[in-house]
């Protein structure tokens, strides 16, 4: 789990990236990401109801993304906003997989 520093939660935010952020997409998961004024950067991730109707299988999909996120959180450049969010293609992948696909998008926004 990434520390709650780390970590999106104020809806001023998401809405500020929504509007005014950059949008990249992959296979399994969409990237929402923005420039912020900090020395760190933070990220969400978020599984709608259609994704999954079980809350198992949406909440094992967003630690997982997490997860790699925190592995990797040396590497990722710093003073960016972004959101990742999940689409329904994602559940049928395994971990690596998803790790793999996690990368090629923050490569492809140039966070990673």
């Amino acid at each position: 789990m990434l520390k709650k520093v780390f970590r999106l939660s104020k809806k001023k935010d998401f809405e500020s990236i929504f509007k005014n952020g950059v949008f990249f997409s992959g296979p399994g998961m969409s990237l929402r990401a923005k420039k912020n004024d900090l020395a760190y950067s933070r990220f969400a991730v978020v599984t709608s109801l259609k994704v999954s109707k079980k809350a198992v299988e949406r909440n094992r999909l967003r630690r997982q993304i997490t997860e790699v996120l925190r592995k990797r959180f040396d590497r990722i450049g710093k003073g960016f906003d972004a959101v990742f969010i999940v689409k329904k293609d994602l559940l049928e992948k395994k971990y690596g997989q998803i790790e793999t696909e996690v990368e090629k998008i923050l490569k492809k926004a140039r966070i990673l």
